[in-house]
């Protein structure tokens, strides 16, 4: 049974296990194709778009198995987390946790929600699309194999028929 399908560099096409780069335009690459290709170029190799340093995130691929488990937890605590006010007049301002800084953080979870999905959305587009172009590649090496079996037996059986 085949291992089931990795997130991929979009450059090498090897899957990432240890430290990857995310771009500003959801492209993902490993940390050799990003040292050696952003060396020399700031266009994404990808989508061709230019990139500053500021434009990378590196990430580090962790097993899931606490991770997950505190994904719940960690959100809302950041709900619970307050925003710098300059409302220090009313007495309870240091100690009471005010709705709308509850919405900003909200709002911002949605937002990386939103970001995520994307990028996840993007790299199944790209691996399906890379799949596709494999499987037809297959299909035209088939096909052409096909026709090279049908060209020797037609030459057998002419070379029977001549003897």
């Amino acid at each position: 049974r085949p291992p089931p399908p990795s997130l991929l560099c979009n450059l090498c096409q090897k899957p990432l296990a240890t430290t990857c780069f995310l771009c500003a335009c959801d492209c993902v690459f490993c940390e050799e194709c990003t040292y050696s290709h952003f060396e020399n170029s700031s266009q994404c190799p990808v989508c061709t778009k230019p990139l500053t340093e500021n434009d990378f995130t590196e990430l580090v691929v962790a097993e899931s198995n606490t991770a997950t488990a505190d994904i719940a937890k960690t959100s809302y605590q950041a709900l619970f987390s307050k925003q710098k006010s300059n409302n220090n007049n009313h007495p309870n301002s240091n100690k009471a946790l005010p709705l709308s800084d509850l919405c900003f953080t909200l709002v911002r979870q949605i937002d990386v929600v939103k970001s995520s999905t994307k990028f996840l959305l993007k790299q199944l587009l790209m691996n399906s699309n890379s799949q596709s172009r494999k499987v037809a590649h297959v299909l035209r090496s088939n096909a052409q194999l096909q026709g090279q079996i049908t060209h020797l037996k037609q030459d057998t059986s002419t070379q029977r028929l001549q003897y």
